[in-house]
């Protein structure tokens, strides 16, 4: 589920385009009950991963990655949120085994 945006097309975010894109994950815990009518959120017990931690090193990982890389850990972890409170475990797995990647190429 990919969302489109229309970030500025320079170099370097501004400080109020970093602030809101943590504003927009940092609801990453929040449930909102629209979002979970019919559906349990999914359990992070059965994936091979800590998915807070990797939240946290994605989010890190922000100020330092160039503009694509920026664009593509925010796209992640708003997919991460969706799916968690959509219940959708194999969305979840698979953004997260995303998100682990790209964090390890940009650690690299």
């Amino acid at each position: 589920m990919s969302r489109s945006r229309s970030w500025p097309k320079f170099g370097r975010r501004s400080t109020d385009d970093l602030a809101e894109a943590r504003r927009r994950i940092g609801g990453f815990f929040e449930q909102l009950p629209s979002e979970t009518k019919g559906a349990e959120p999914a359990s992070d017990e059965q994936l091979p991963f800590d998915v807070p931690n990797l939240i946290a090193r994605a989010e890190a990982k922000l100020d330092e990655a160039g503009e694509e890389d920026r664009t593509e850990l925010i796209d992640l972890i708003e997919t991460i949120r969706d799916a968690r409170a959509a219940g959708n475990r194999e969305r979840l797995a698979e953004a997260c085994e995303q998100l682990k990647d790209l964090i390890f190429y940009l650690e690299t």
